[in-house]
């Protein structure tokens, strides 16, 4: 997996909509993961873990090995955080 991402790090990465989550609750930075065919949102700690659905809009799996994207909780809705700081801003979503 690392070297997929390791070929793919130079393209920018896929953008994700902003989304709300239920159950609510917690605000600690998620992060895509895959475990088999199932796309979760974890904390770093994993004493979160919540399914989620990939779509064309929320293209989780396609994020889920790229260490680059996080997503913070902001004026209620969970958006993108780019942890790259070579990621120019006119290249952030």
């Amino acid at each position: 997996m690392i070297s997929k991402w390791s070929r793919q790090q130079h393209q920018p990465p896929p953008e994700v909509a902003a989304f709300t989550l239920k159950p609510e609750g917690g605000n600690e930075p998620l992060h895509a993961r895959c475990l088999g065919e199932q796309v979760f949102l974890t904390t770093t700690d994993g004493s979160r873990c919540i399914p989620v659905e990939s779509t064309d809009e929320l293209p989780f799996a396609d994020v889920a090995i790229d260490p680059r994207i996080a997503f913070e909780f902001h004026d209620g809705v969970w958006q993108t955080v780019i942890r790259d700081p070579r990621v120019r801003p006119s290249e952030e979503f």
